[in-house]
């Protein structure tokens, strides 16, 4: 049993039983990079980790966009009386979530939460994050082409040379994503 005291005076008091109910979306997910500096493929994966722990330099070395996109499913009785937040987990460095088709919100900084409680239905529901990162990385895989060769220009010559991989930051959706639901109490003086 919970007690509130107002700041009028007026205690309140509510009970919560009900645990939390948390669900992980995936395992499956599929990631779309853009071109001409990512690849143009779809790449499917059942582990969210950085982009840059990829084999693969058009991954290794990616800046920009990328789109996480799966789904997930929710029963009637789960929505029932719930607020339900996703939680995106470990995002670096900012996320655009979309619930069915649906704006959801834009974070830049932790927690990477969002609230979708009118979003999301019964049954089958999309999910998509669109991911953006800096441009470090693609500096660094440019530092070690020749001039002519790269995407990128700059004078900043840190990403030139032998200690260029020290540079590489991690990039993506890179834990799990939940479902956080909870039934909502009303509570009333």
């Amino acid at each position: 049993i919970y007690t509130l005291q107002w700041s009028d005076g007026n205690v309140s008091s509510f009970s919560a039983l009900e645990p939390l109910v948390q669900k992980t979306i995936g395992p499956l997910w599929k990631i779309t990079f853009s071109e001409p500096w990512g690849p143009g493929e779809t790449v499917e994966t059942d582990t969210l980790f950085s982009w840059s722990d990829y084999d693969d330099e058009r991954l290794k070395f990616y800046s920009g966009a990328a789109e996480y996109s799966t789904s997930f499913q929710v029963t009637g009785e789960e929505l029932t009386g719930r607020r339900i937040l996703i939680d995106l987990g470990n995002v670096q460095e900012i996320a655009s979530l979309k619930i069915n088709g649906k704006e959801a919100g834009v974070s830049w900084i932790a927690p990477f939460m969002h609230d979708v409680t009118g979003l999301v239905q019964e049954g089958n529901n999309q999910i998509t994050v669109k991911v953006v990162n800096s441009w470090v990385n693609r500096l660094v895989g440019d530092g070690g082409k020749a001039p002519e060769e790269r995407f990128t220009q700059t004078n900043v010559m840190k990403f030139e040379g032998p200690g260029r991989l020290d540079y590489l930051r991690k990039s993506g959706l890179l834990s799990e994503v939940r479902l956080l639901m909870w039934k909502q109490l009303e509570i009333t003086l």
